[in-house]
């Protein structure tokens, strides 16, 4: 460890370096903080800023400046010390170790972790793994330029070689990405190879869709009628209960009997995405349509498609949308729950829950 001093009468605005060799040390000010900062350098030429908790001195005094700066070098050399032994004898887990790390440090954490947030972790780690070619590699020897090049890919094409993400899809994966690597690396889990977090500010390029253009455009009745008549018998339940119930995908196909009360108009179902019981009104032309089974048919799902996977579902139905001529850039069976959206508003419901 250098054990270089700190010159006699240092300007307060001009760093102080401490020595040639590492782990090298060089005070600043950064601005608008009332404390002394330091860039740390380790022997592998990782360089990292860390804020020394050492106050700047009020006073102008060449004393009160002097005692201050030392007492900061004092602090950077002990932050250096830990820093060089994290180096030297890190965890390093891989991908999936990080995971499941990650995931189990965040139940921990807080107790209200969403639903989602544990799938979109699994997806988001899932996706980089896959890019890089399905090996569990070390988390820290990711670069920054792997970052960028890993974002390209996002949404690139699979014909091209990408993962062929929507640009939405592709900005939550990067968000969920950041948030690993920064809760990681603050937590001493693991130190970057390249001596920097390369996923911080990292961001899908503007030129890259938006949100607006990713979000699903609604179908109108003609076009739903125009599906009904194209789609197999096993759709027509699903197809119903999306644009005259709102129903997700998921809930759609899975759909039973005993979730329908005919008497009352009212559809109960147990919302998969939010995990909650919702209820719905049944409008008049699903309740025809729903009348028409014969009431000793009236048991199990509505649809054949009950317990397929979410994947085989969604192929399934861009050929629905294929064989009725529907097929484009932001349509999905969401644009039905739109439709129902924004044609039949439910009393109380707000913004957001469109």
């Amino acid at each position: 460890m250098d054990t270089s001093t700190v010159p006699s009468h240092p300007s307060p605005a001009a760093p102080a370096q401490v020595g040639p060799a590492f782990p090298r040390i060089t005070l600043y000010r950064r601005e608008r903080s009332p404390f002394w900062c330091a860039w740390i350098t380790l022997p592998g030429k990782a360089r990292m800023g860390r804020s020394t908790g050492v106050r700047l001195p009020l006073s102008s005094c060449p004393g009160a400046w002097e005692q201050s700066r030392e007492r900061a070098l004092q602090r950077a050399r002990e932050i250096a010390r830990h820093l060089q032994a994290q180096a030297e004898s890190p965890w390093n887990p891989r991908l999936s170790e990080l995971r499941d790390h990650y995931l189990e440090w965040r139940r921990g954490a807080s107790q209200n972790l969403a639903d989602g947030g544990e799938s979109q972790v699994r997806a988001a780690l899932r996706a980089l793994r896959k890019w890089a070619g399905g090996e569990d590699r070390l988390a820290a020897r990711f670069s920054p330029e792997e970052v960028d090049t890993f974002i390209v890919a996002l949404t690139q094409s699979r014909e091209e070689g990408g993962l062929g993400l929507a640009p939405s899809t592709a900005r939550k994966y990067l968000q969920t990405l950041r948030a690993i690597w920064r809760a990681a690396i603050r937590r001493r889990w693991f130190f970057p190879e390249a001596g920097i977090d390369p996923w911080a500010g990292c961001t899908l390029p503007r030129s890259i869709g938006s949100p607006k253009e990713d979000a699903p455009k609604a179908f109108s009745f003609e076009e739903m009628a125009e599906l009904l008549r194209n789609a197999p018998p096993e759709w027509r339940f699903p197809i119903l209960f999306g644009g005259y119930a709102g129903l997700r995908l998921g809930d759609a196909v899975e759909i039973a009997w005993d979730s329908v009360d005919l008497y009352r108009g009212i559809l109960t179902y147990p919302c998969e995405k939010t995990k909650t019981k919702s209820a719905v009104p049944i409008a008049e032309p699903l309740r025809q349509e729903l009348a028409r089974t014969p009431p000793e048919e009236r048991s199990g799902p509505l649809s054949p498609l009950a317990g397929r996977p979410r994947s085989s579902l969604c192929r399934s139905f861009r050929r629905v949308l294929q064989s009725a001529h529907l097929e484009g850039q932001g349509r999905s069976f969401h644009g039905l729950r739109r439709l129902f959206l924004t044609s039949l508003p439910q009393p109380g419901e707000s913004e957001k829950d469109r």
